[in-house]
C-alpha cells in the first residue's frame, strides 16, 4: 500500500503499459493497471481519513444547507 500521494504518483510516473504489435498499447493492461491504481488511491484516501478521525458523511451531514452551495 502507498503511504503518500508522492508515492502513488512516483507509481503513475514509472507504470509501463504492455504494446501491442500494431496500434499503440494493450487495452486491458491499461485498465487493469489503472485498477491497481485506484485501489492505492483508495486505500490512502481511507487511511488517511481513518487517522484524522474524519467520517465523510457525518462531515456532510453537519453542514449547513449555505455552506454546500459555495
Amino acid at each position: 500500500m502507498a503511504k503518500s500521494f508522492e508515492e502513488i504518483a512516483n507509481l503513475l510516473e514509472h507504470t509501463k503499459f504492455k504494446r501491442k504489435w500494431f496500434g499503440g498499447v494493450d487495452e486491458e493492461d491499461v485498465w487493469i493497471k489503472l485498477g491497481r491504481l485506484q485501489e492505492e488511491y483508495s486505500e490512502l484516501i481511507k487511511e488517511i481519513k481513518r487517522q484524522s478521525g474524519i467520517d465523510a458523511e457525518e462531515t456532510l451531514k453537519n453542514r449547513r444547507p449555505d455552506e454546500t452551495e459555495k
